[in-house]
């Protein structure tokens, strides 16, 4: 956001502005909704290239990607997919990777006559791989190019999920023949007798497919409804949710993302 501000483009980059805070909000819901949207764009011969790079010339690259005004001289806005080539210029991917593929392989950068090629052009996380691996991890690897990293397991409960769980824990009790829930607080003020029950939403399909693996573990009865089912599945899921007791959540996925 500061990056689209300082070059004064905030009003061309709206979307994107948009689709980083939807990346934020996934990210905090849980970060296996964002695993692998930002994998790396560059290669095998970027990779292999960049381990035989010494490491004040890697460091120094990264330290062009990092640069909080960086601009990809392409298109003239904070890059995507951020890339920096050998001559030390800095581009979105998409941007450079005409000049990669077409018949023009010189640096689109003013003045720069270096050519280009794959192994020329370095992402981020293929820096930092390097360097690390050359410094034996004097400088962390992001945690997201750690796919063995726990956070980024289905068994992983996020700190949202485990408030869900507790909510309806401690709400969705058997009511005592005077109405209050057996916890002692009445999360809804109804007369009506039976089992108090919740219905469970998000707008994202995969949090829910989270939750509902924390359910199954915790030995919860709930039902699912969701646009993939048929017409005779989701009639049975609102009909047990309705008159079977045991059956404490309905799991309603409201959109597909």
């Amino acid at each position: 956001m500061q990056a689209y501000a300082a070059a004064g483009t905030v009003n061309q980059n709206y979307a994107n502005i948009l689709l980083l805070l939807l990346r934020l909000r996934q990210a905090c819901d849980h970060p296996l909704l964002v695993k692998g949207l930002s994998s790396d764009p560059v290669g095998k011969e970027s990779s292999d290239m960049a381990k035989t790079l010494p490491k004040e010339l890697l460091v120094n690259l990264l330290k062009l990607l990092e640069a909080s005004l960086a601009i990809c001289l392409v298109c003239k806005d904070p890059p995507e997919n951020a890339v920096v080539t050998m001559c030390g210029h800095v581009f979105c991917y998409q941007c450079v990777n005409e000049f990669l593929t077409g018949e023009d392989s010189t640096c689109p950068a003013p003045e720069c006559k270096e050519q280009l090629g794959a192994d020329v052009v370095y992402s981020k996380p293929t820096l930092w791989r390097c360097i690390s691996s050359d410094t034996d991890n004097d400088i962390a690897v992001s945690s997201e190019l750690d796919d063995n990293s726990l956070v980024l397991r289905n068994e992983y409960i996020s700190s949202k999920i485990k408030a869900v769980l507790e909510i309806l824990k401690s709400h969705c009790k058997p009511k005592t023949s005077n109405g209050a829930s057996s916890s002692g607080k009445g999360y809804l003020d109804s007369d009506t007798e039976g089992p108090e029950k919740a219905i469970v939403f998000s707008q994202w399909t995969g949090m829910l497919n989270l939750v509902e693996e924390s359910l199954k573990d915790s030995c919860t009865s709930y039902r699912r409804l969701d646009g993939t089912m048929t017409l005779l599945a989701r009639d049975k899921a609102v009909k047990d949710f309705n008159t079977i007791p045991e059956v404490g959540f309905l799991s309603l996925y409201s959109f597909s993302f």
